[in-house]
């Protein structure tokens, strides 16, 4: 029998993701799968929760909420080393703003046919992306830093990595002004500011 383990962001698009927890456990139910989960209260919540849920050898990992509850998952699934913790796959019921992950994988974004994938066991391979970096901000920076394991982080995605002007874009909308403005007009105001601040 395989077991499920959801991650669920109660705070995705704006807190309306939180609505779509009961449709997601009625669909699990009615198909009898068996399944245990947390809910969030952040994202570092999201990675422990993944990396308990790969070191108990749950059979699917699943994400439910945004793209950045799905890095948060993913991320789960690794060690600083690049070494995958278990055998388990990777889930993914999308409740966010701007489908990223799915639109790469052609992930249903429909929570009905999310949920009817997942449990198909519909499985593909993804390419996976390593960055490890220096959480020293030095100008003087070289490659000792990051040979520097006090300073040295490493993370994992999946399809895409915002750096410099875009990461602070995809910050900026995603602390709240999406849930007044919606996710185009969220979007573009928050590119407006970061230009006009960005350092």
């Amino acid at each position: 029998i395989m077991k499920y383990f959801l991650i669920m962001n109660p705070k995705a698009r704006g807190g309306k993701s939180q609505k779509l927890f009961d449709l997601i456990f009625t669909l699990l139910n009615n198909a009898n799968i068996v399944y245990d989960y947390r809910i969030t209260s952040s994202i570092v919540d999201a990675y422990e929760f993944s990396v308990y849920a790969n070191t108990e050898q749950f059979d699917v990992v699943v994400a439910i909420g945004g793209d950045g509850t799905i890095n948060a998952v993913l991320n789960g699934f690794y060690n600083k080393n690049g070494k995958k913790i278990s055998g388990s796959s990777m889930g993914v019921i999308y409740t966010g703003t701007s489908p990223d992950f799915c639109k790469s994988y052609n992930i249903p974004i429909n929570t009905k046919r999310a949920v009817q994938t997942l449990i198909g066991n519909n499985r593909i391979k993804i390419g996976i992306g390593k960055l490890t970096y220096s959480v020293k901000n030095d100008i003087n920076f070289n490659e000792q830093l990051l040979n520097d394991n006090q300073n040295k982080e490493v993370r994992y995605f999946g399809c895409c990595a915002n750096i410099g002007l875009g990461a602070s874009v995809a910050r900026r909308a995603n602390n709240g002004i999406r849930k007044y403005l919606g996710d185009f007009m969220g979007t573009l105001f928050s590119l407006f500011i970061t230009i006009v601040k960005y350092r």
